[in-house]
C-alpha cells in the first residue's frame, strides 16, 4: 500500500514536470514566431521584397507592369532549418501567383538580406508573356 502511494506521488510529480516543459516549449515557439513576424514586417524586409519583385518584373507597380501589388502571408512564416526566415508573398491577390523569399541577417552589415527563394510558374509565365508582347 505504501509503495502505491509513492508511485502515485512520483507519477503526479512527473506529470507536473512534463506539463511545465510542454508549456515552456510552446511559449518559446510562440516567442520565436512573434520575432519572425516582427522581422518580416520590418522596413528592411519590405525593401528585400521590393527588390525581389523588381528583379522579376522591372515595371512592377506601374501601368505596364504585371505585378501591381503583393501581400505577405503572415500565417506561412517559418524558420528555415538552414538559417533564416521563409515567407510567401502573394501577387495581385492571386494565390497562384506567389514569390517565396528567405530572409537572412548579413553578419557583416547586420542588415536583413535575401537568402534565396523562387516564384510560381504561373507568375513566371505571366511576366514572360508580358515581356514578349512588349518586345
Amino acid at each position: 500500500m505504501k509503495y502505491i502511494k509513492i508511485i502515485g506521488i512520483v507519477v503526479v510529480i512527473l506529470a507536473v514536470i512534463g506539463t511545465g516543459i510542454g508549456v515552456k516549449y510552446k511559449m518559446d515557439q510562440q516567442k520565436m514566431q512573434d520575432d519572425m513576424v516582427k522581422v518580416v514586417k520590418s522596413e528592411e524586409a519590405k525593401e528585400v521584397f521590393k527588390e525581389w519583385i523588381m528583379n522579376i518584373d522591372s515595371k512592377a507597380f506601374t501601368k505596364e507592369g504585371v505585378i501591381q501589388s503583393y501581400k505577405v502571408d503572415y500565417d506561412d512564416i517559418r524558420h528555415n532549418p538552414m538559417g533564416g526566415i521563409m515567407t510567401k508573398l502573394y501577387v495581385n491577390g492571386d494565390s497562384d501567383l506567389y514569390i517565396n523569399v528567405t530572409l537572412e541577417k548579413d553578419t557583416t552589415t547586420n542588415k536583413i538580406d535575401s537568402g534565396g527563394g523562387g516564384y510560381s510558374e504561373k507568375l513566371d509565365n505571366l511576366v514572360q508573356s508580358e515581356s514578349d508582347t512588349n518586345d
